[in-house]
């Protein structure tokens, strides 16, 4: 099955959300407000700027604490670019039918694939920027918990986009 297929099985962002308990919704709700004071002028106009489109293609849980936040800032910059759309599907899908496809033994979540026009990968996104991920700085993995690194996921998408 092609990109494209998983792509079109997937749900939006709205969908996603609603299949979450309530606690979920609300975590989801305090990234998005986070987000909201990190969006910056010149990461707003990078996003505008962008010349082609992307396909996000994600997997990932409403329960997911990493999945809560960085979703939700890879909706919040989907929203401000129509040639960028987002389909989500569930990590056990993506478990059956990506892993030999992207070269991984396990889906880690959210799994980002950043798919060209034509559905072709460009590069992935997992779990927590990378920043995070390469640092043993506990302040930092607190920043990140609280939502107040999500530009950075936006940054590193953003990144993958541009390639």
């Amino acid at each position: 099955m092609a990109f494209k297929n998983f792509f079109e099985q997937g749900i939006d962002f709205k969908t996603y959300l609603a299949q979450g308990s309530e606690d979920e919704a609300l975590a989801v709700l305090k990234a998005a407000d986070a987000l909201t004071g990190q969006f910056t002028q010149s990461l707003i106009m990078r996003i505008a700027s962008l010349e082609q489109g992307a396909n996000i293609l994600i997997a990932g849980e409403t329960w997911c604490p990493d999945c809560q936040l960085n979703i939700t800032a890879i909706s919040a910059m989907a929203e401000l670019h129509p040639k960028i759309n987002i389909s989500i599907i569930s990590r056990d899908f993506a478990q059956e039918n990506l892993l030999d496809k992207l070269d991984i033994t396990e889906v880690k979540i959210p799994l980002v694939v950043v798919l060209d026009q034509y559905y072709q990968p460009k590069g992935l996104f997992i779990e927590q920027p990378t920043k995070v991920k390469e640092s043993q700085d506990a302040a930092l993995q607190s920043a990140y918990d609280n939502g107040e690194l999500l530009t950075q996921t936006i940054e590193e998408v953003l990144d993958i986009i541009a390639r």
